[in-house]
């Protein structure tokens, strides 16, 4: 059960993280954008 909830937990920062890397990437191509 530990390692279960253990995997989801890191899938779930896995996730975040790369859901806030994928804003900050889309914020960066907005500013190029409208420099």
């Amino acid at each position: 059960m530990t390692i279960v909830k253990t995997a989801d937990c890191w899938i779930i920062d896995l996730l975040t993280i790369l859901v806030k890397e994928g804003a900050c990437k889309s914020r960066g191509e907005a500013k190029r954008l409208i420099k």
